[in-house]
């Protein structure tokens, strides 16, 4: 089985999780690896052009269009990660009113506690007590909690992960869906990069301006 029948077995695996944007960029980069061999091999076909002819060729008709799109949905992974990630720190976190201030004193005197903890059993009473331990902690700069930074967002994830587990379920195959995408993407890239003949900073050029194509290099 090929790479791209593989990930298509995967993609379509995760169902209704995969979301029109995604699956559309993950059939457009399938296209696109297909369809620069065959341009390629059309270019070929009447035999009138030196094989630096036909790359030639065949990147001016890339530059046409097909390496502008392959960049566009190469950004548009990059992006649908960055909503994953910023969607996976906003998961859980409780929305504070800043004119409740008896809630904020409630919020003050758990923080209060919660420092006099053993550092050790800081991250059970975030998990297992109710949420307003979670909710006090989470809503302060961590410093105020006696916790460091990464310690504090490690003990948020378990607390998200026991209380919401079908909205982290949801996240976890929104991300597999775009990682999947996101290699049909480089496949196609890695396709372009093979048969228009560029290198690693050629390619790099082209897809920051792709209406212009490297040129082909003189013996």
């Amino acid at each position: 089985m090929t790479i791209l029948k593989t990930l298509t077995v995967r993609l379509d695996a995760l169902g209704g999780a995969v979301s029109p944007e995604t699956r559309g960029v993950f059939d457009r980069a399938i296209s696109y690896t297909d369809g620069i061999a065959a341009q390629k091999r059309d270019i070929e076909a009447p035999g009138t052009l030196s094989p630096k002819g036909v790359t030639q060729a065949l990147r001016d008709h890339l530059s046409r269009g097909l390496v502008g799109e392959i960049e566009r949905h190469r950004k548009a992974v990059v992006a649908e990660a960055e909503a994953i990630s910023q969607a996976r720190k906003n998961l859980g976190r409780p929305k504070i009113d800043p004119s409740d201030l008896v809630g904020e004193l409630r919020r003050q005197e758990i923080r209060r506690w919660f420092r006099d903890l053993d550092p050790l059993k800081r991250t059970p009473a975030i998990v297992e007590r109710d949420p307003t331990v979670f909710e006090a902690v989470i809503t302060a700069p961590a410093y105020l909690s006696g916790m460091k930074q990464d310690r504090l967002e490690q003990a948020a994830g378990f607390y998200v992960a026991q209380k919401m587990p079908e909205q982290v379920a949801a996240l976890d195959a929104r991300e597999e869906a775009n990682m999947i995408a996101g290699m049909a993407v480089e496949e196609a890239i890695k396709t372009l990069r093979k048969e228009a003949g560029v290198t690693a900073s050629e390619l790099s050029g082209w897809l920051d301006n792709p209406t212009v194509a490297p040129g082909v290099a003189s013996e």
